[in-house]
């Protein structure tokens, strides 16, 4: 996932539903306004690691005391701690921290699980959540070559677009016709690759990431490259077109073909 992808994701997370607990009744002590300002100011974060920091700082340890299980001691799977949950929020007036249920803890501030569960391995084996390593390592068999990234973007700067008549001299935005896509591109990108090197294929999502990141390229012309005259003169031939094509009259259909 890229950097970009990364940080959107982080700012969209969506409340989930009513834990409906009865021990703590999770969601009649922290009101709706609370849980949308929690929400907010997480996703306001903006950073994965900040977030898990600040999750972290919500959970607390809980050694467990006594163990009960009918199999031997070598047999058992023992849990070497047990874990509470906080959210903070005004009550009264007044921040304080409020427990909530594991299901409210990730409710409201939209997470999953699985995120949950690897935040408590970290702070139970190291005592910190630490930094996400995810796509930081160097031994990813699929990353991307060198070779390979550099020909996606040779082939999208072989494209043949124009640039606007009437954008600043400076301005690289380069136009293609509107009957392309990204999508298309990359169709013809496989077709092309295919004969030249099958070995470095990109998948449409790295080609598109390529491409927006990249490049400052549209689709279809801006409307301002063309003249008043220009439309004028459009529109009135296919006004004549249409008049030929629906027109039954022989000496009709000859008049209109000299004045187009």
């Amino acid at each position: 996932m890229s950097e970009v992808m990364k940080k959107i994701k982080a700012c969209s997370y969506e409340m989930g539903d009513d834990c409906r607990c009865k021990r703590y009744k999770c969601f009649e002590s922290v009101s709706l306004e609370e849980r949308k300002r929690i929400l907010k100011d997480f996703n306001n974060l903006c950073d994965y690691n900040r977030q898990n920091e600040y999750l972290g700082g919500l959970i607390t340890i809980v050694p467990v005391k006594q163990r009960r299980n009918t199999k031997d001691d070598d047999e058992a799977n023992f849990h070497t701690a047990s874990y509470t949950y906080r959210v903070r929020c005004y009550v009264e007036g007044k921040l304080q921290d409020v427990h909530v249920c594991y299901k409210a803890f990730l409710a409201i501030h939209g997470i999953s699980n699985r995120r949950v569960q690897t935040l408590k391995r970290k702070l139970t084996f190291s005592g910190v959540v630490g930094d996400d390593k995810r796509g930081k390592h160097d031994n990813r068999p699929h990353k991307l070559s060198v070779e390979t990234k550099t020909e996606v973007f040779d082939y999208i700067k072989a494209l043949k677009g124009r640039k606007s008549h009437y954008s600043p001299k400076d301005s690289s935005k380069v136009y293609l016709p509107e009957e392309l896509n990204i999508k298309k591109l990359h169709r013809m990108y496989i077709y092309y690759i295919m004969s030249e090197n099958p070995d470095n294929l990109v998948g449409y999502t790295t080609f598109r990431e390529i491409f927006e990141q990249n490049f400052n390229i549209s689709f279809g012309y801006p409307r301002k490259d063309t003249c008043s005259t220009c439309d004028l003169q459009k529109s009135e031939i296919s006004l004549l077109e249409r008049q030929i094509a629906t027109c039954t009259e022989i000496e009709t259909i000859m008049r209109l073909k000299k004045r187009s």
